[in-house]
């Protein structure tokens, strides 16, 4: 799979928002190579929140010195490939077995664990009795001094005081699928509802403009033209885009802005400012329509990234073209990750739907 190239080069704005952070819907498939790892950290705003979602074991990669684990916890903000100081949560993990000693009759094991840091992992013993590939539920809530785990019927708190929490999710040695991950403030309902009702007009602006109409450029202005959006001027352009060649239109709700982008990179944007970042659940059935209408589409994989104040995370898919070149939908969140500037009231998002030809060789950006 292509990783996403260069794509710290393109920071919108600054935004501030006085509201904690939400991430629904993701789905998440975490597959590595026997003895390799694969770590994902995603970002919360406002204490207290939960997680949410469901969890299941796809496939083990053979290996004679690490079992296939799983890992989601909840901890203090860390580089990328370092461990974090504080952490609880929960694991997952496989262990290749005789299935004539395995309750499930499955040539493999299956269990649950808490895991906290300091402490050795422990096992919840009925969990042994599962048959492997079974989806596992769980919620796991963060208050600034507990993280409560709830896997099923088996609950546990640890406490915990994180600085800059995340949700953090490591894999190693297998296949396991994350799917309806939810990160959600408590108390914020209202709040949600507007930023979800944000992101599902945005995902409509989307499937019309840059998923209907681009890649002919024209029918993109065409429309736009007659929603009588307001084209930027190449000073307010180069803040967005700097040197890459692209043209830029404000929307009359005055928060909503479309780019187009032209080669070596050809894309088309819809782009705009939240509080939180909403349901992702319409984007996703329209991105989900549309490549399966034409096959071929898979997982790029996700990207983390800081630049200066601003922490980056995008998720998307892609299919190869005839000319080797490609074809990606990309779904991008920028956020403040410095804990002064996030104190003084920056946490919102600055979010995009990107859709993206890239020429030969060139990945993502």
């Amino acid at each position: 799979m292509k990783a996403f190239v260069g794509v710290c080069v393109t920071i919108l704005g600054l935004f501030v928002f006085h509201s904690a952070a939400t991430a629904a819907g993701i789905t998440y498939d975490c597959d590595t190579a026997a003895d390799h790892f694969s770590e994902l950290n995603l970002p919360t705003v406002g204490v207290p929140f939960t997680v949410s979602g469901n969890v299941q074991l796809n496939a083990l990669a053979g290996s004679k010195k690490y079992a296939a684990v799983a890992r989601l916890q909840i901890t203090s903000s860390a580089a990328p490939g370092h461990s974090p100081d504080v952490f609880a949560g929960f694991s997952i993990s496989a262990l290749p077995a005789d299935p004539k000693k395995t309750p499930s009759g499955l040539p493999a094991i299956q269990m649950l664990s808490y895991n906290v840091n300091g402490k050795d992992d422990e096992i919840i013993p009925l969990s042994m009795m599962t048959k492997p590939g079974t989806v596992q539920p769980f919620t796991l809530s963060y208050d600034s001094k507990n993280v409560t785990v709830s896997l099923g019927k088996d609950t546990k708190s640890f406490r915990l005081k994180a600085v800059e929490p995340v949700v953090r999710i490591v894999c190693s040695t297998g296949e396991f699928l994350f799917t309806d991950l939810t990160i959600r403030s408590q108390g914020t309902a209202a709040s949600s509802n507007s930023a979800d009702e944000k992101l599902s007009r945005m995902a409509a602006l989307y499937k019309e403009l840059c998923l209907g109409a681009f890649p002919d450029d024209k029918a993109v202005e065409a429309l736009l033209s007659t929603k009588n959006a307001q084209e930027l001027t190449p000073e307010q352009v180069k803040i967005t885009m700097r040197d890459d060649p692209a043209r830029g239109w404000k929307l009359q709700d005055g928060t909503t802005t479309v780019w187009l982008e032209f080669p070596p990179y050809h894309a088309c944007s819809v782009r705009w400012n939240a509080p939180q970042i909403g349901d992702l659940s319409s984007y996703r059935t329209i991105a989900s329509n549309y490549e399966d209408a034409l096959g071929g589409f898979y997982p790029t994989d996700p990207l983390d990234a800081d630049q200066g104040d601003i922490h980056i995370h995008a998720v998307g898919e892609q299919r190869t073209l005839a000319d080797k070149g490609s074809e990606s939908l990309l779904f991008f969140a920028q956020s403040i990750h410095n804990e002064k500037r996030r104190a003084a009231g920056e946490t919102g998002f600055s979010l995009r739907f990107v859709h993206q030809f890239a020429p030969p060789d060139r990945g993502v950006e």
